[in-house]
């Protein structure tokens, strides 16, 4: 994965995990304040069985004894604290009600479905439920507790609407629930916008960056990043920076190098021909040009075999079947031998064919041609004169009184070289003599 997509869904898993806390925190908050509330209910209601069971001491019976007197506590109860109590006895039977809804005194209390008042009374453990009457649009939450009277024995339950309790408990809840989802909400949108500026300064960054490096891989030596900013993109640039000085310097020396190597190749007075690993020609000098008797532009790109033509210089089983070139490339090993190259005008040129590897990783090989055509002239003509000279000694030697031209002495034996000497005067310069003013006699 590229680094650009790993840091938005970094940053993008990261705002996700804020909102989920968020709403977790939220949640959380929500069911905690329900489960306040319910405790809240619980103690409320609780307090109220306690004060209607208490029994003082002044003889006085207690409020569960004077049914008439609890049912104006409970309607009094509801004024000031706006709180809805059932009072039923140990029979479930409604003993006071201060409600809104339609309940009848003395009537029996049948609104828990899975008789969870009973239940209560029965093991006095208070319990939540959702009242069950089809004659009201809301279905209210009650809670039920039990009334001992006397301590110890239970005589009935009270029974208690905490709706007004919850909503006063969630009221102070919301605040807080407001307070976290603003929170989460603000961490989330800092996110994204901190994600925002971190792509867009890492985008401007890797966009210099990827520019300078393919100006630089184009040939364009000279590329440098000019915004340098002081982060790690500035240390990456100017490490960029200072590359890109090393290699113009070192593209420069190169140049120069080759340059120097190409004028030495261009002058040299051997021919010299390089061929890729497939035999195909790269580059001929004019010396190879001229040997060949073909023009250095006819030459490169062009199969060797189609340029160049080799015979050997003597009769060889061995040389006609393969060529130097051709073991040059087979063998990878230097190769040198005398051929004859056969001109586009028919003319065979005696020379010295070398051929040898390349060093580099494409492979090829450079041929390099000598032409020996004057030294064989050469001998050729040393040889000529040698032949006139060993028959001029035999035929004198057959007819001693017909000297030839040469011999003035008469002495056949020792006759005059028929190559011309030289003194070893001739070449010797003296004093106050120009150059190529000969020698003075002695």
């Amino acid at each position: 994965m590229r680094i650009k997509n790993q840091i938005i869904v970094s940053v993008l898993g990261a705002t996700a995990l804020i909102g989920l806390v968020g709403v977790i925190a939220v949640l959380s908050q929500k069911r905690l304040a329900e489960a306040h509330a319910v405790t809240e209910a619980i103690n409320v209601s609780r307090q109220f069985a306690q004060t209607i069971a208490f029994k003082p001491s002044d003889g006085q019976g207690a409020l569960l004894d004077q049914p008439e007197a609890l049912r104006q506590f409970v309607e009094a109860h509801r004024q000031s604290s706006k709180r809805d109590f059932i009072v039923v006895d140990r029979n479930k039977m409604i003993v006071a009600d201060s409600s809104d809804e339609q309940r009848v005194v003395g009537q029996l209390f049948d609104e828990d479905r899975n008789n969870e008042v009973g239940l209560t009374m029965e093991d006095g453990v208070p319990r939540h439920f959702l009242e069950d009457n089809d004659d009201s649009e809301y279905q209210h939450e009650l809670i039920a507790v039990p009334v001992e009277y006397p301590p110890g024995s239970v005589a009935g339950a009270v029974v208690l609407e905490y709706a007004p309790v919850l909503a006063a408990v969630q009221k102070q809840a919301n605040a807080m629930q407001w307070i976290v989802a603003l929170a989460a909400a603000a961490a989330m949108l800092a996110a994204m916008g901190l994600l925002t500026v971190v792509l867009r300064h890492f985008d401007f960054g890797l966009s210099s960056l990827t520019a300078g490096m393919k100006s630089l891989a184009e040939g364009q030596s000279g590329t440098r990043i000019a915004n340098v900013s002081n982060d790690e993109f500035g240390e990456l640039a100017k490490g960029f920076n200072a590359m890109a000085t090393e290699l113009e310097a070192s593209r420069a020396e190169l140049m120069v190098q080759k340059s120097y190597v190409e004028d030495i190749v261009q002058a040299a007075a051997e021919g010299i021909v390089v061929m890729d690993g497939g035999g195909r020609v790269v580059s001929a000098n004019p010396a190879a040009a001229a040997i060949l008797g073909l023009r250095a532009d006819r030459i490169a790109g062009q199969d060797w075999r189609s340029v160049i033509t080799m015979e050997p210089a003597k009769s060889s089983e061995a040389a006609q079947k393969t060529s130097l070139v051709e073991l040059a490339l087979s063998t990878g090993r230097q190769h040198q031998a005398e051929v004859r190259l056969v001109r586009p005008d028919g003319a065979r040129m005696p020379t010295i064919a070398s051929c040898g590897p390349l060093s580099g990783a494409e492979g090829g090989v450079v041929l390099t041609l000598s032409d020996i055509s004057e030294l064989r002239r050469a001998e050729g003509v040393v040889s000529e004169r040698a032949t006139s000279w060993q028959s001029s000694i035999a035929h004198c030697r057959r007819s001693p009184k017909r000297r030839p031209a040469w011999s003035s002495s008469g002495n056949c034996s020792r006759p005059a070289s028929p190559f011309p000497r030289r003194s070893r005067w001739s070449d010797r310069r003296w004093p106050n003599s120009s150059a190529g003013s000969p020698a003075p006699s002695i």
